[in-house]
Formats: C-alpha cells, sequence, structure tokens
C-alpha cells in the first residue's frame, strides 16, 4: 500500500487512536487456526464510539479495511493483508427487558449470560463460536433457530455515517 496514503490516514486519525496502529501485524495471531501473513495496518477497537470512528474514517476517506471479529470462521493467506484491519474487540453487555450488546462480545458468552439472568431466545447459540457481529453478518444459527430472530436494531456505519437500523 502506498505508503503516502497511509500516513495522510494516520493523520487524520485523532492522536489516541493513531497510538493504537500497528504496522505488519502477523495475522496468525488473531485467528483461530493461527495462520495468516502481516496487514499493513492493524488496530483493536474495544470502545465502539472509538471502533464506529475508525471504520467512518475509513468509509469517508475509501481506504481498504476490513473488519475482524474474534477471528473464527476465516483463514487468512501467507500474503497477509493489504488494508487496515479493524479487529472489533467492544464487549459491552446491558441485559434487561430491552439488551444491548457490542458485536465484539463472544456468543457463547452472551448466551449464557442471557440464560443467567432468566432471559430466553438465545438458547440456539450456546455453541457458536466467534462474535455477535459475526453471527450478525452470517445470520448464524442452530436448531431452526437464528441470530435474526431475537434482533431489533443495528448500528452500522454506512457511507461514514453511524445510525441505527431496525432488524
Amino acid at each position: 500500500m502506498d505508503p503516502d496514503r497511509i500516513a495522510a490516514f494516520l493523520d487524520a486519525l485523532p492522536e489516541r487512536l493513531r497510538a493504537a496502529v500497528s504496522r505488519c501485524e502477523p495475522m496468525s495471531r488473531h485467528t483461530s487456526l493461527r495462520v495468516g501473513g502481516p496487514a499493513d495496518l492493524y488496530v483493536r477497537a474495544t470502545v465502539s464510539e472509538d471502533f464506529a470512528a475508525i471504520v467512518a474514517l475509513a468509509q469517508q476517506t475509501d481506504f481498504p479495511h476490513f473488519v475482524l471479529g474474534g477471528g473464527t470462521n476465516i483463514c487468512v493467506s501467507d500474503l497477509g493483508i493489504r488494508a487496515l484491519v479493524i479487529c472489533n474487540a467492544c464487549e459491552e453487555l446491558e441485559l434487561g427487558p430491552t439488551t444491548r450488546v457490542d458485536t465484539g462480545y463472544p456468543m457463547m458468552r452472551l448466551s449464557q449470560q442471557a440464560a443467567g439472568a432468566a432471559l430466553s431466545g438465545l438458547e440456539f447459540a450456546i455453541g457458536l463460536p466467534g462474535t455477535l457481529g459475526g453471527a450478525l453478518v452470517s445470520n448464524a444459527g442452530a436448531y431452526r433457530h437464528s441470530i435474526g430472530e431475537v434482533v431489533a436494531s443495528v448500528d452500522v456505519v454506512e457511507h461514514g455515517e453511524r445510525k441505527s437500523v431496525g432488524a
């Protein structure tokens, strides 16, 4: 990737986010299969506002990017990824009548937390690997049920803007 384009993108990031970006990060450290060459740039976001800001900037500047969740169901080439890899490690959870969950939250843990709080609907997900984000992208399911059945809305970043869409 063009070094000037990388520098311009990094300059546009707030300093605290820029400090979290690494170069030539081996993707083998971030996939369940433990394979994969380096990503040109890699950043791990743990707060949804930071995650959304990074994705929005990448979209607004047409900077090549790839969102990575828990690293399951993915095999990265030894050649790596010629883009910014944004690892979604956002794991905030608010259980209640209306539950709010960050998409970096692991599915197995989410189904266990819901059961522990006497909330129903995620029993089918007890053995699903990966994160909520990956489950949403693929409408993951088991036992004739899927994640789409229990989701009311999702926050997305589209065309550089964060918004909520109904399921």
